[in-house]
Formats: C-alpha cells, sequence, structure tokens
C-alpha cells in the first residue's frame, strides 16, 4: 500500500541517517524529496508545504538530548502522523442494535467494506445483519448476500426494490434483533440533490449510530471537497478509505482527514472479506518509514490464528530449523493472514532481509500441489529434509504423480524459508513470543 511514497521515505531517512553533519544545505535537500515524495502521493500542495514549514521551525527551536538529524527523523514521522489522521477513533459497541451506515459515491467499494465491518464485528463475538439498501445497482444484493454467507451473518435485502427503505421496513423486526447491523445505501455518480434527499430521509429513518463516507483512494486530494459536500447533507462520523492497495493516489485521500477534521477509521487493501483495518495514524506511518508495526501484526496473528497457534508459529520460524511439515503449516499459516507480504510490511526494515513473496502468494492449488508432494515422503523424510537426493526425489516424483521439478521447487521454497528466518532479527521475535505468552527459546 502506498509503495512508491514508503520507498521514497524509506530513501529520505536512510540518506538523513549517513549524513555525518546535517548542514542547511542537506536540510533543503531533504526537505525538497518530501515534498516530492508526498506530492506523488497526491497530498495537496496546502498540506506539503505547511508541513514542511513545520519541520523547519520546530527544528529550529528544538532544544533536546537528540541531534538534529534524529530530530529531523522525529519530527518528519509526527508530522506525517498529525496530517494523516485527527488521532485514532475506536468503533465501539455501546448499545444494541448498534447501526453503522455506510454512504459513498458509486463505485467507491461500499457493499465490499460493508461485508468486511460485518467480518470484524462478527470476530468480536457480536450478532451481525448485514443491509442492503442499494434499490439502484443491479446484484447489489446480491453481492452483500454472497459475502454475509461467506462470513455467516444475517443478511437482509429486497431484489430489484423499488424502494430505498423498503427492505428496512419489510424485515425492521428482525434486523433490529442484531447486536450490530451495518447497512449498505446506494451510490451516485455524483451529488445531485435527489441523492441528498434520499440520504436525509435514510438517516432520520434508521437513525444509525456512525455514519461512514467511503472514499477510494484514486480520488486523492479530491476527496476532501466530496467530504466536505457530503457533510453539508448529513452527519459524517468517520471516512474509509477504499482500494488504498491499487492507488497511487492514497496519500491525498488519506490527508482529507486533517482538511475536513474527520477521521478516517478504516482502511481497505484488498478484496478479501479480511483486507480491512483499523486506521491508526502512527502505526500506518511507522509502516511507511519502514520502522515496522509489531503490534498491528502481533493483533491480526492472534486473530487469525489464536494464542495458541500463534505462539507455535513464532517458535517455528525464530527456530529457522522447520521440516517439511513445519514448512506446510508456515504458508498455510501465513496465507491465513493476507500473505507474506503484508507481514513483511509490518516488520521493521532490517539491513539484508529481503525475501521473494511468490512462494508465499501460493494458491489454494498450490499449497494442495505441496500436500500431495509431502504425502509421498516417508515420515523420515518428512522430519530429515537432508535425507532427500536425487533418487528420493525421482521416487517422490513418480509416487504423486509430479514432475521432479515441482518436488525440487519445494524443496528449494523450505531452504529459502529456512534461511530468511535466521535473518530476522532474533531479539524482536523474542518480544513477539513474550506478547504471546512464551518464553525464550
Amino acid at each position: 500500500m502506498l509503495g512508491d511514497l514508503s520507498s521514497s521515505l524509506k530513501d529520505t531517512l536512510k540518506k538523513i541517517a549517513t549524513l555525518d553533519f546535517l548542514s542547511d544545505k542537506e536540510l533543503n535537500e531533504i526537505i525538497r524529496e518530501l515534498q516530492r515524495a508526498l506530492l506523488r502521493a497526491d497530498v495537496s500542495f496546502e498540506v506539503v508545504t505547511q508541513l514542511s514549514q513545520t519541520i523547519r521551525t520546530k527544528l529550529s527551536k528544538d532544544a533536546t538530548s537528540l541531534t538534529k538529524k534524529q530530530r529531523l527523523i522525529t519530527l518528519i514521522y509526527d508530522e506525517i502522523v498529525s496530517f494523516m489522521g485527527q488521532g485514532e477513533q475506536e468503533v465501539n459497541v455501546t448499545k444494541k442494535p448498534y447501526k453503522i451506515m455506510l454512504i459513498g459515491l458509486f463505485g467507491s467499494g461500499k457493499t465490499t467494506t460493508a461485508g468486511k465491518l460485518s467480518k470484524i464485528f462478527k470476530s468480536k463475538g457480536y450478532r451481525v445483519a448485514a443491509v442492503s439498501l442499494d434499490n439502484y445497482r443491479p446484484a447489489a444484493y446480491e453481492q452483500l448476500a454472497q459475502l454475509s454467507k461467506q462470513i455467516n451473518v444475517d443478511c437482509y435485502g429486497t431484489k430489484n426494490a423499488k424502494k430505498q427503505l423498503a427492505p428496512w421496513k419489510d424485515n425492521e423486526k428482525a434486523i433490529l434483533n442484531h447486536d450490530v447491523v451495518i447497512i449498505d445505501t446506494a451510490g451516485r455518480d455524483s451529488l445531485h440533490k435527489d441523492f441528498l434527499v434520499e440520504l436525509e430521509e435514510l438517516s432520520k429513518k434508521i437513525k444509525p449510530d456512525q455514519v461512514f463516507l467511503t472514499i477510494p483512494a484514486e480520488l486523492g486530494q479530491a476527496a476532501s471537497e466530496l467530504t466536505k459536500n457530503f457533510m453539508n447533507a448529513i452527519p459524517i462520523t468517520g471516512i474509509i478509505i477504499t482500494k488504498l492497495d491499487t492507488s497511487a493516489k492514497g496519500g491525498g485521500a488519506l490527508t482529507s482527514s486533517y482538511l475536513t477534521k474527520t477521521p478516517v477509521v478504516y482502511i481497505t487493501v484488498g478484496e478479501s472479506v479480511t483486507d480491512i483495518e483499523a486506521f491508526k495514524p502512527k502505526r500506518f506511518v511507522s509502516r511507511l518509514l519502514g520502522m515496522g508495526d509489531i503490534e498491528t501484526l502481533l493483533e491480526k496473528v492472534q486473530e487469525e490464528l489464536g494464542t495458541d497457534d500463534a505462539k507455535d508459529l513464532s517458535k517455528k520460524i525464530l527456530s529457522g530449523k522447520s521440516n517439511f511439515l513445519d514448512f506446510y503449516e508456515q504458508i498455510q499459516s501465513i496465507n491465513k493472514m493476507g500473505g507474506f507480504s503484508k507481514i513483511m510490511s509490518m516488520m521493521p526494515s532490517l539491513p539484508g532481509l529481503s525475501m521473494d513473496n511468490a512462494m508465499f502468494s501460493a494458491s489454494k492449488d498450490k499449497l494442495s500441489e505441496f500436500r500431495i508432494i509431502l504425502q509421498s515422503m516417508t515420515r523420515e523424510e518428512l522430519e530429515n529434509p537432508r535425507l532427500i537426493n536425487s533418487s528420493r526425489i525421482k521416487r517422490i516424483a513418480r509416487g504423486c504423480g509430479r514432475d521432479e521439478k515441482d518436488v525440487r521447487e519445494l524443496i528449494k521454497n523450505h531452504a529459502r524459508m529456512n534461511k530468511f528466518s535466521k535473518k530476522l532479527n532474533t531479539r524482536q521475535l523474542q518480544r513477539m513470543m513474550k506478547q504471546f505468552g512464551g518464553g525464550a527459546l
């Protein structure tokens, strides 16, 4: 997510770190690099100018025990955090039913986001209802119903409903018999009067506890004006930035929070129902700058795998001595958490630490192929990969009906995994283990 911006910011910090002395000339060049990186991410000129001036002013006045280089790095982090978020807004279920209404333009990702939010609250133990009030887009209800079935939550709507409120009125008693209600509304190509009147009517009838505006990242800095226009029609309590993984303009969309004084509450970064996370500015910027986000990684590991499985996975990664059975389990676990690249985006940048993501983006078919190959190995081979030689590879390939190159691919990937694991920061993983409740290895 925001890969180009992240790369540019990391390069800027590396440049600062390698300087022997931070002169005015070098400071000016660093500020220019920072400005270029933010402008390329579609952050508004107003925000970039203000951020640059603030950094210069605070750097000249700051008198701490830190060196000038250290103060500059700290200021870059702090100021980007302040421009990308209005603090953290926790969405707490304070009453039942707790109603969350999603609004936005056509194609902003409201329906998919409704499914993702339903998954979040379902995983927290709430009884969730997803409600489709989109009577304009064909198959909107069917899409939400399919997502709801996937995550096992109740879905309400009416196919080809003529009036937007009809599904709510027809199912109101059943809908309100839930802990959390996620409401998907119709979008439009533009903000015209009829649309705003309908939104106002919906709000009066439903009386939502939260109104989240979904904004696709590709809108960039135009998101600020859109937010202001919606706010004139209906009170908005938060923003959800969608499709942040597919747009280089995400920086502009995120800074709309600062310009409109409206908090970003969630961001979505993929099509899966798990590709959503609460937006925490400090953690997000920490990732952008290559400082890692261990807190979010721990939460995701525990959410997807459970504490005991998370502890086991950490031990195996930390040891760097897994066998083939461990290797298969590791790939399954990594895919559950969204893939290796997502995990690595939350780890601090470490010298010499890089890994090809291809093997970890394994599809279900590839995992199935790995399982078939492993089933053709003896118990002795599974527990001791070093035993496998050319003759054993031929036997394994014949036994599972696969090519020898497929067997060699599995062996190669296993070796790469172990080699990579040994490069990881041991102290950091030890801290992770302690947070899982495990001791040192």
